[in-house]
């Protein structure tokens, strides 16, 4: 009798094929939960994935990423400070629930996404110099900011009630990325030559020491808008300058150029070309050349710029000139560009 050839074997466990089904059932499941998160961060779907699972918005260094659900978790914090406050006192009114009002929310949204991606970038940075920062520290210096803001009691019902926040969330969002942040800002000071600027202001220095006129010194070397009008910064009282230039320009003779000056900001030689009483105050009209410092803000931007930095969400793009993420819906950068024009008077803008 001929063996009967049944098509498949009655006995044998077709697992390949069932394992596949289960692989390719997973991968249609993560593509639909990456759909709903990235391209419909807008439905309460989207919104609950989101703010319960971390999806990546954006990488920067080696893997690590700013968070759709950290991202959530400050955004809920935001809400709850502008729904802590009465902005009517002001003349001021916070509605996110209108269309304008979500695309003001959006805005900080992105604006948070950027602060959250400046920490992550500080502490990358911080890292490369061999700085880190334990938790027994961030505990001890959080210890001393409460110390400053009065009793535990009253910080915790502060955060509480302003941000919707815990001890423990201000430790994370606040002291631990300022620590890092002032331990970076030591190492810059340290390690960053500012020899251009130097080397600017002491070639003015030099012209001027071989009767230049100064406005002529002024454009050629100076920095800042007052360069084209050969240093005029106009009038001022010695109270509105910089701490740093006071004593100069109240002993300064007049028409003879000072010595150099250092500010925070960076080299300066000032001229005071003449002075007025105005009531009992004294005023004094000054000429200026200015050679700018890299300061920690530039020099931040700088260092993001050298950050390899992926954008996952199609809501955003990088812009590496600014070293930001920004809108990639030219409807929304026109709106927040004609929010900005005017605002004075929306409290999203100013607080």
């Amino acid at each position: 009798m001929a063996e009967i050839q049944l098509p498949f074997h009655p006995f044998r466990p077709r697992w390949p094929k069932i394992a596949l089904a289960a692989v390719l059932f997973v991968v249609l499941i993560i593509i639909a939960t990456l759909g709903v998160v990235y391209r419909g961060s807008d439905s309460a779907l989207g919104r609950f994935l989101a703010s319960r699972f971390p999806f990546p918005i954006v990488f920067i260094g080696q893997g690590v990423a700013v968070t759709t659900e950290g991202l959530a978790e400050n955004l809920a914090a935001l809400r709850h400070f502008y729904e802590s406050q009465d902005f009517a006192e002001l003349g001021m009114r916070v509605d996110f629930t209108t269309e304008d009002g979500k695309r003001r929310l959006k805005i900080r949204e992105r604006d948070l996404i950027n602060k959250m991606l400046e920490d992550k970038a500080v502490e990358l940075l911080a890292h490369e110099r061999g700085i880190s920062i334990t938790g027994d520290q961030v505990a001890a210096e959080t210890t001393v900011k409460m110390q400053e803001f009065g009793t535990t009691e009253k910080v915790e019902e502060t955060l509480a009630r302003v941000y919707g926040w815990t001890i423990a969330d201000f430790q994370e969002q606040i002291v631990r990325p300022a620590m890092y942040e002032a331990e970076l800002f030591r190492s810059y000071e340290r390690d960053v030559d500012q020899a251009k600027a130097k080397e600017a202001i002491q070639a003015a220095e030099k012209a001027l020491r071989s009767k230049e006129p100064f406005s002529e010194v002024a454009r050629k070397y100076s920095e800042g808008e007052t360069r084209a009008e050969g240093g005029d910064l106009g009038w001022f009282r010695l109270e509105d300058l910089a701490p740093e230039l006071r004593g100069p320009v109240d002993n300064a003779k007049i028409s003879v150029p000072t010595a150099v000056v250092e500010s925070p900001l960076g080299y300066h030689i000032l001229l005071v070309e003449e002075t007025k009483i105005d009531g009992d105050v004294r005023q004094y009209h000054i000429h200026q050349i200015f050679t700018r410092k890299l300061s920690f803000a530039d020099w931040l931007v700088e260092a993001m710029r050298g950050l390899p930095v992926s954008v996952i969400s199609d809501e955003y793009e990088w812009d590496r000139a600014e070293a930001r993420i920004e809108f990639r819906s030219e409807e929304l950068r026109a709106f927040e560009k004609q929010l900005r024009e005017n605002a004075e008077s929306d409290p999203t803008l100013i607080f």
